[in-house]
């Protein structure tokens, strides 16, 4: 973000001297010494009172402004949560029929000041003066200070206590997603100041009563109920005051919307959709509103606290950025994660469960109770994630849960972890404007498995009455992870200042090894954790281990602070065919495996009995693949004999996401034209299995159109897409469709604008017509037609769509076009502030991914290379994900395989 002031892009300081007050100050030393020697004679005393008068009148007001630096500083928030308590916002936005057209504003702010010594400063960014109307301060009219996206208010204007400041203004645009028939806001995670005037920080939570003026035929949700509604001259609505809530967590949707009531155990839901195909609605509905049902009482059983907000209603919107946002009372989620296909995978059954709960229990823990600064952002997502697992298992019955969190949580923190761009679950922030470069799979995924070793730790009855307490305690205020800390050791009466300083406030993970110290009669085993950068740090966890053919086979190792290595005895000789971790208790590390666990797994993987440890071994398999201990050509041989007898949904959709990348970004061309008879085959065969789970024949099907080349298949795809073949009992929607049209128009070109044009005619849904046109560009343009597609994603606006800029990313760097998407890579990296600056929290490591996925070779590593010593000065969260989602080129492209 640039700075609106004619300071340019000087670094702002929390003081600054004027020039005036530094002549002044000469002047002042001046006077001083002439005083001196007036003091000398007593005659001169009146003319040095003058000089003094004369000091002062140089040396400007007794009080100088304190300017902030642009976005939240951490101190200034400091400052304000001692300045400022009792606050309530009242809002009122106008929203025109033209998505291109402002929004203007009014909001009245209310609050107590506890202390008169400083300006009341307001956060009003991306902004300038020329932006702000009208400002009237306890209804006087007053001409406040803008400066750097602060409004400050100078104390001779207030009172000590009640206040009430009035401002009009045109609002910013970075909150707002924007259509011309809908509008929505997405504030998290400092978003709300671009829209309005606030003090825009998580723990300075307020009441809101919002007020929007709107289109004719629109509709509109928000955190309170609706008390007044359009009249025949005007279509406003007016919300009643919310609770008291975070700047980040205040939303409304507006725009011409579906409405869906039920009536559930009393309690009233509501779903706002746009989803023209009623079908699909209808055939979703049921299950939809019972997860939200099942969660909300799970999580008031559990918690011991009702429900605690007024209402609880959802909104499905296309494109929306992120799976879900968990603002209070209305819950915006993507329509795709929310309404399946019938050709929908077991996977992306389990995720719309996980979801739901996932949003759901952030009424609780991330609403009623709120992180005080986002360093703590992981307080709420961890709860999330690790309640979520709670609430979804017993949905699913048939799904073993231990192997589900394992596969859920393990492989993705680790996708991070193994990287030098990784970070600690805890972050230092001092600016609530770096806040973004927080989020990813460290907090989402690992710190759900620290927060399990923790309940083991302390005992699931004291954790749980623990958390009772913490969110008792501080309902509808703000807390640090340092208080639920506290509140664990009181229950637990032990200490988790180890535990916290391991898994909280450090990175990365230990490897493990097991070594035979004593082969013979009888066998001594060494289990060893080591820190992978030598830092000698620790992380006490227990681990399950399985030994092929001894006995027992399985053993339980505990690591500590005090003895990171433990040694198990065998009473008889036990030479294993294989060692590994189990499902339950793996082991957050990079586990080692030892050359005849290797042999074995490339052999005989698929002999393993237990499906959790064939779930680790493929899970491990892939670790050490991108550790360079086994080839990318072993994983594919393996998956080709061995993936068709796993019969588990979610090890098979592991492996399958895993062939995906290491079949198009790890093996070069001649490697995949090996592979692509047998592999294909293989796919095709499992997606017509006869008597074969239809979910998982649904994944093998869509791998299959995924990494399919031959003629044969491209041939077996097209008569599927006309309708010509049928694959037993999967249905083809709209999306499954579309999603083939990019696969055939890849492959053959010289067919790929008829195809396109053909499907083209077939979607019914505008929105859905809409996306197909945007990423067909990618995937059917020629190369100038491509570089076309590509130049307008340097604009922001184009950018709006983050899923549908990501799947035309895929297609536009796919290998099958060739070597011609490289020229993409510097552009693409040099974008990337920008890209921070102007997209949702999750799109700047996506970008990254998305350009670098495919370009594993020297000359993308050559691009790299230039550009991080052209830009050392990178932002360093930035920098982190640059690294993170640079890895696979980074370890792929240097020294040789091991």
């Amino acid at each position: 973000m640039k700075l609106r002031t004619d300071l340019g892009n000087r670094r702002w300081r929390s003081s600054r001297r004027q020039p005036e007050q530094k002549y002044a100050a000469i002047i002042f030393i001046d006077i001083f010494l002439t005083a001196i020697y007036a003091l000398q004679n007593m005659k001169y005393i009146l003319m040095l009172i003058h000089f003094f008068s004369v000091c002062s009148s140089f040396a400007g007001p007794k009080s100088q402004l304190k300017l902030w630096e642009p976005g939240t500083p951490l101190k200034l928030a400091q400052a304000r949560v001692k300045q400022i308590n009792s606050l309530k916002y009242s809002i009122h936005f106008t929203i025109p029929d033209l998505a291109k057209d402002p929004i203007e504003g009014s909001v009245k702010v209310e609050f107590n000041l506890k202390k008169l010594n400083d300006p009341v400063v307001f956060d009003f960014k991306e902004s300038g003066p020329a932006l702000i109307k009208a400002v009237k301060i306890n209804n006087q009219v007053g001409r406040p200070n803008f400066q750097a996206g602060h409004l400050y208010i100078s104390p001779e204007h207030l009172v000590k206590g009640s206040n009430s400041i009035s401002i009009d203004f045109t609002a910013g645009s970075a909150g707002f997603q924007r259509r011309n028939d809908l509008v929505y806001t997405l504030f998290v995670p400092d978003k709300a100041s671009s829209a309005f005037p606030c003090f825009d920080q998580p723990d300075l939570k307020a009441r809101y009563e919002l007020t929007l003026g709107l289109p004719k035929g629109w509709d509109a949700v928000s955190q309170g109920m609706i008390q007044t509604l359009s009249t025949k001259d005007s279509n406003t609505i007016q919300f009643s005051e919310s609770l008291a809530t975070s700047p980040y967590l205040f939303a409304f949707a507006a725009g011409r919307f579906e409405i869906v009531k039920r009536k559930i155990d009393g309690r009233t839901i509501r779903m706002f959709h746009r989803e023209s195909d009623a079908t699909k609605v209808e055939r979703n509905l049921d299950a939809i509103f019972n997860l939200h049902t099942k969660a909300l009482a799970w999580l008031g059983t559990y918690t011991e606290i009702p429900y605690p907000f007024e209402k609880f209603d959802f909104v499905v919107i296309p494109a929306f950025p992120f799976g879900g946002m968990e603002h209070p009372g209305s819950i915006f989620y993507t329509d795709k994660s929310l309404f399946l296909d019938e050709s929908a995978s077991q996977k992306q059954y389990l995720d719309r469960a996980h979801l739901i709960a996932h949003e759901t229990t952030h009424m609780w823990f991330g609403d009623l109770v709120t992180m005080r600064w986002f360093d703590d952002v992981w307080l709420k997502e961890v709860f999330a994630n690790f309640m979520a697992d709670k609430i979804v298992a017993p949905l699913f019955p048939s799904i073993n849960s231990e192997v589900d969190f394992f596969l859920k949580h393990y492989p993705s923190a680790y996708s991070v972890e193994r990287t030098a761009g990784t970070n600690p679950i805890q972050q230092e922030l001092k600016n609530l404007n770096a806040a973004s470069s927080l989020y990813g799979a460290i907090i989402y995924d690992k710190a759900p498995i620290a927060m399990r070793q923790l309940e083991r730790l302390v005992g699931e009855k004291a954790f749980q009455s623990g958390l009772r307490e913490y969110l008792a305690k501080f309902k509808f205020k703000n807390a640090a992870c340092k208080d639920l800390i506290s509140i664990l050791e009181k229950h637990s009466s032990r200490s988790l200042q180890q535990w916290n300083r391991s898994w909280i406030q450090q990175s990365g993970r230990p490897e493990i090894k097991v070594q035979n110290s004593t082969p013979g009669a009888h066998s001594i085993y060494v289990i060893s954790s080591s820190d992978t950068e030598h830092h000698r740090r620790v992380w006490p966890q227990t681990i399950e281990l399985v030994f092929g053919n001894c006995n027992p086979s399985q053993q339980s190792v505990v690591l500590t602070e005090q003895q990171h290595s433990a040694k198990l005895l065998f009473s008889g000789k036990c030479d294993p065919s294989y060692i590994l971790p189990l499902a339950k208790d793996p082991g957050y590390c990079f586990f080692r495996l030892d050359k005849k666990t290797l042999a074995f797994l490339l052999e005989h993987l698929e002999s393993l009995e237990n499906e959790g440890l064939r779930a680790v071994a493929w899970v491990n398999l892939w670790e050490n693949l991108v550790d360079r201990q086994i080839s990318t050509e072993q994983f594919v041989e393996l998956s080709i004999r061995a993936l068709p007898r796993e019969t588990k949904s979610q090890t098979v959709d592991f492996v399958l996401n895993s062939l995906k990348h290491g079949y198009w970004a790890l093996l070069n061309e001649s490697q995949r034209a090996k592979f692509s008879l047998p592999l294909e085959k293989m796919l095709w065969s499992q997606a017509n299995l006869e008597g074969a789970d239809v979910l998982v024949r649904t994944s093998y099907l869509n791998a299959y159109q995924a990494l399919f080349n031959s003629s044969e298949a491209w041939a077996n795809l097209y008569a599927v897409w006309r309708g010509e073949e049928k694959i037993k009992d999967i249905s083809l929607a709209e999306t499954d469709l579309m999603e083939m049209t990019y696969a055939l128009a890849l492959r053959r070109p010289s067919e790929a604008r008829k195809i396109a044009a053909q499907q083209l005619a077939l979607i019914k849904d505008l929105e859905r017509k809409r996306e197909f046109q945007f990423i067909i560009e990618a995937a059917a343009g020629t190369e100038q037609e491509r570089d076309a597609f590509f130049k307008t994603l340097m604009t922001a606006e184009n950018r709006n769509n983050e899923p549908w800029v990501l799947s035309a990313l895929y297609y536009l760097h796919h290998p099958l076009h060739g070597p011609g998407s490289v020229k993409y890579v510097q552009k693409s990296l040099e974008l990337l502030q920008e890209i921070k600056d102007s997209s949702g929290i999750f799109f700047p490591t996506s970008w990254v991914k998305s350009t670098l996925r495919f370009h594993i070779d020297e000359p993308s590593r050559r691009i790299l290379d230039n550009f991080n010593r052209a830009h050392q000065d990178l932002d360093p969260a930035l920098k982190r994900k640059l690294l993170q989602g640079a890895d696979a080129l980074i370890r792929f492209t240097s020294g040789e395989q091991k």
